[in-house]
């Protein structure tokens, strides 16, 4: 973008140099061409990173803005893909203004980024505006399950009934997609969790571009809080979004994969209410495998520990995530912080950087299995509360889950395509 860029302002500035029209004519065919190969259909920059989303959004809106003055041709489809991607940008942005840290994304805070670029756009787009004053002015982004297709993200956001507890809002990611570029990371399902004013099941981040054990644990595939398999990496390739729905405050997506070779995971998010999602996997093979289904905790966090149970707490111990599985039996919990042989439970927040922080490894060893894990943040997290899990018809599951100071939920996930469905007063919940 920025050669071809400076190729077309070379040709316009010094249109008496011999090679002027021919210079003017490739950049902007460059110009053309790069917008078609990295900003997909969504408005999704292909590299399935946020920072770099944000880093070509400014070049594309500076630009936009030059060609509309200078080069009205290539305007129009510059036009249409800034704003695609600032719809993105406004989407994708955390609560706290800080960037999921997906890819290669490093911490990223979006209300910083250079005024003189984005603010003009905030002032064009009331969602765009919302992310980058933090609620200050704008419109937020709306409550439920959104999807980028091409991209295959989807993001989960709790309702919000004022700009006031925007902080305290749920917003969860959900990668459903596919393997694009080496700045996507092999983590196909992952979700990451905000809550209750911080990311409570982040991304470990992206630490390093050189080729060494630490890129390739960053990168890969336990660094993420996704399903291994034999505790391999995943191959690059696809996940697929199956749907996504929801209503009164509840919402619901559902992705699939089989990278791995002769075993189908689907995994359903379940939004069911301010800071309690619930996170269902079945994994199915016709030979015996080692499911583990990894969860990874902020840095400075503290865990205590009952049977498969996890509450984290912070560096005053406050709890602010309770991680809760419906089928103990036969599941092993390990747990890592700093380990090096393997790595694991490392954490980078800027690139050349690491510090250790815990690693949750949930283990099942079977050809056919499911995993129900309720993920209870804020002031859920330090409450009373069971998750169950009871077969439901054509081989999909009922979870009932039970929070001190809810109704309870009953959640049925279809074994295949099809809504999610959810209603209050799981079997088991005292009332309210």
């Amino acid at each position: 973008f920025n050669e071809g860029a400076a190729l077309l302002l070379l040709a316009h500035d010094f249109p008496e140099m011999a090679q002027a029209t021919v210079w003017r004519q490739l950049a902007v065919q460059r110009l053309q061409a790069m917008l078609r190969a990295t900003v997909d259909g969504d408005g999704v920059e292909v590299e399935n990173s946020p920072f770099y989303h944000v880093y070509v959004l400014g070049l594309v809106a500076q630009i936009t803005d030059w060609a509309k003055r200078y080069e009205p041709g290539l305007a129009p489809a510059y036009t249409a893909a800034k704003a695609r991607m600032l719809r993105y940008a406004a989407y994708v942005t955390q609560p706290s203004g800080y960037l999921p840290m997906l890819g290669a994304t490093a911490t990223t805070y979006l209300p910083s980024q250079d005024p003189t670029v984005y603010g003009p756009m905030a002032d064009t787009d009331p969602e765009f505006a919302f992310a980058y004053t933090r609620g200050a002015r704008g419109t937020a982004p709306p409550a439920g399950a959104w999807l980028f297709p091409e991209s295959g993200l989807y993001l989960l956001r709790s309702p919000l009934a004022s700009a006031a507890q925007l902080a305290n809002q749920t917003f969860v990611t959900f990668d459903a997609g596919t393997y694009r570029t080496e700045h996507s990371d092999l983590d196909a399902l992952s979700v990451t969790m905000y809550a209750n004013g911080s990311t409570v099941l982040p991304e470990s981040g992206l630490f390093t571009y050189t080729a060494q054990p630490d890129r390739a644990y960053f990168h890969g595939t336990r660094a993420h809080n996704t399903v291994t398999v034999d505790g391999e990496d995943q191959p690059e390739g696809h996940a697929r979004p199956r749907g996504k729905g929801g209503t009164n405050g509840v919402a619901w997506a559902t992705g699939t994969s089989d990278l791995y070779a002769g075993v189908a995971h689907r995994r359903s998010v379940v939004l069911l209410a301010q800071a309690l999602v619930l996170v269902v996997d079945r994994l199915a093979s016709a030979a015996a495998h080692d499911y583990t289904q990894h969860w990874h905790l902020p840095p400075g966090a503290r865990t205590s520990v009952a049977g498969r149970d996890v509450v984290a707490q912070d560096a005053a111990g406050r709890p602010v995530l309770a991680i809760r599985q419906a089928d103990p039996a036969g599941l092993a919990l390990a747990s890592a912080r700093g380990a090096t042989a393997p790595m694991q439970g490392w954490y980078s927040a800027a690139y050349g950087a690491k510090t250790p922080a815990w690693a949750l490894a949930y283990t099942r060893r079977a050809s056919t299995t499911t995993f129900a894990t309720l993920l209870a943040a804020g002031p859920h997290a330090g409450q009373r509360a069971t998750v169950t899990r009871r077969a439901a018809t054509g081989g999909g599951s009922t979870v009932d889950v039970c929070v001190a100071g809810t109704p309870g939920y009953a959640v049925t996930v279809p074994a295949g395509d099809g809504a999610i469905g959810v209603r209050p007063g799981g079997v088991g919940c005292p009332a309210g």
